[in-house]
């Protein structure tokens, strides 16, 4: 003699609902969206690692070239050798241009992120709105530029108190050679100066790029 069927034995045999077409498209939508915001948190979380990594080259490279450059200027007292003053030049220089190609990169790796990952991730915007907070372009024609000088201030001082002590160094004993070297390091702190003024560009450029891959993503959605 049979029982009666309980409630766990009817829903057993309850046939399961089947999709609709209409489901299963908004199913297949969710899992292409879960996947792409996966896809973008990933890209986000490489570039921002390289990003860093740019930002943390950038700095240890200035502060490299600044503080090695007083042990530079204290063998220089030490030996008496004139032509001591002038090796920070040497070593400022490069130092500052490698910085403003690290600088580039910091900028190009943002403006991508505002451009093509921050749009589709209502969660991720800090490079778009870093970018709105710009002081450049802002108040007196020059004093963003003062501005950027100032920041890297310890550049020139740098490179001017190198020549200066060279010069104390002499002693008046000028000679064709020291003339030589003289007009070399004159040489080394224009480039230096000009490094200076490049780095203010770069962070000018900020704009520019971001039109720039605007109209890569804009090329990239043409049929």
């Amino acid at each position: 003699m049979t029982g009666p069927t309980t409630t766990s034995d009817r829903s057993k045999t309850r046939p399961e609902p089947q999709e609709t077409p209409g489901t299963q498209a908004a199913r297949a939508d969710e899992r292409a969206c879960r996947a792409a915001s996966s896809a973008l948190l990933a890209e986000y979380g490489s570039l921002r690692e390289e990003a860093l990594q740019k930002v943390q080259l950038h700095n240890t490279i200035l502060m490299f070239a600044v503080t090695s450059n007083i042990a530079v200027f204290a063998l220089a007292f030490t030996t008496k050798v004139p032509e001591m003053f002038l090796l920070p030049l040497v070593v400022v220089v490069p130092a500052t241009w490698k910085a403003v190609y690290y600088k580039m990169g910091m900028i190009k790796l943002g403006t991508y992120v505002s451009v093509f990952i921050e749009p589709g991730d209502p969660d991720l915007g800090w490079e778009t709105r870093a970018g709105g907070l710009s002081i450049y372009g802002v108040g007196a024609r020059w004093a963003p530029l003062c501005a950027g000088f100032g920041k890297y201030l310890d550049l020139p001082m740098v490179g001017v108190s190198s020549i200066v002590l060279y010069v104390w160094g002499l002693g008046g004993s000028w000679s064709a050679a020291s003339v030589a070297f003289l007009v070399a390091a004159a040489l080394l702190l224009v480039m230096l100066l000009l490094g200076i003024l490049a780095m203010h560009e770069v962070g000018r450029s900020r704009e520019s790029w971001r039109r720039s891959w605007q109209d890569v993503r804009e090329g990239e959605a043409r049929p």
